[in-house]
């Protein structure tokens, strides 16, 4: 048995690098797995651990009846190759509910009787629960894992007096910054990191600031003219299917921090629920700006001893969530 797991692109995000981490935990326990892209097949250069990778025409030569294909997005291409390959077991893996549809993307057609997907999993129980709610599909969950021992991640942090301030991600949401940085003290650091930088530096970061404000609460719905556009030109335009709660899948920003010892302030958007409550966070609502804002203002008046219980909690629910219980959970979806 080989394992594909199916990607759009390589560039660095957390999807991204959770599917590399997944084919590397197949080959770690003696099972060949490759990252398989659509065309040209570039290794990831964020990570330290790239995984192997091949092109949807190359899986097409290499699989047989034995082997099992994953695929972590709804793209044509992806479902094409996936349909015409001689796998036994095809499996849809939703990193959410968020559905892209039209022009490029099977979109719902994926949850459909005609689907060629055998099994279908996602990574938290609430958008488990959604997609069974929306399209009756039963969505076994295997969660996300620590990238490196648990341990070993908490133990490179500095201590609470040695740490600066904010760190936070310029990313999806990242317009709820421009709303916080007015209540927070000129004294203050705040980190803003860009997307593409490499893993190491991404832990550098976290291991050496106090809190993690997540700001992304989601894909937003898509405008109704567009969602007419679509209706009126068919495929060749496309939008978001949303949830109107904008469930997310598993948060991987504020999980990583947790584990690197960061003080997380964000909301749980249903997949951080998996871990995240008003003992180990500081927990906002969901979709809501100024709860956000009002735990930021409550993280920055909490002394040192404070947002390190804080953090010591929060890194307790997370390291649970390791390579050895993911496998586990693999072992079992998979029956090997």
């Amino acid at each position: 048995m080989r394992v594909f797991i199916s990607a759009p692109h390589n560039r660095p995000s957390g999807g991204t690098k959770y599917l590399n981490l997944f084919v590397n935990l197949f080959n770690d326990n003696g099972i060949t797995s490759y990252m398989v892209l659509p065309k040209e097949p570039i290794q990831s250069g964020f990570l330290n651990q790239p995984a192997p990778v091949i092109d949807s025409s190359t899986m097409l030569e290499m699989c047989n009846d034995d082997d099992v294909i994953i695929d972590g997005w709804q793209m044509d291409e992806i479902y094409d190759s996936t349909r015409i390959a001689s796998a036994r077991r095809k499996i849809f893996w939703h990193h959410g509910c968020s559905i892209p549809i039209g022009k490029g993307y099977k979109g719902e057609y994926v949850y459909s009787d005609d689907s060629c997907y055998t099994d279908y999993w996602n990574v938290s129980g609430a958008c488990s629960d959604y997609i069974k709610s929306q399209y009756g599909i039963e969505s076994s969950v295997l969660q996300l894992f620590s990238p490196d021992n648990p341990d070993e991640l908490y133990s490179g942090s500095l201590d609470y007096k040695n740490r600066k301030g904010i760190l936070v991600l310029w990313a999806r949401g990242a317009w709820r910054i421009l709303k916080m940085l007015p209540k927070i003290s000129s004294t203050t650091t705040v980190t803003i990191a860009y997307p593409g930088y490499s893993e190491n530096t991404w832990y550098e970061l976290l291991h050496s600031h106090r809190l993690f404000v997540s700001v992304d609460q989601g894909v937003r719905s898509t405008p109704l003219w567009q969602r007419a556009k679509y209706r009126l030109f068919g495929k060749e335009n496309n939008y978001w299917k949303v949830p109107s709660s904008r469930l997310l899948g598993f948060p991987t920003p504020p999980f990583e921090a947790a584990l690197c010892g960061c003080a997380v302030v964000g909301a749980p958007m249903g997949g951080g629920l998996e871990w995240m409550n008003k003992d180990n966070c500081y927990l906002a609502e969901d979709l809501k700006l100024e709860s956000l804002l009002d735990q930021v203002t409550l993280a920055l008046a909490a002394n040192d001893q404070q947002l390190e219980s804080k953090a010591r909690s929060a890194f307790e629910s997370v390291r649970i969530f390791d390579k050895e219980k993911a496998w586990t959970q693999i072992c079992s979806l998979l029956s090997i």
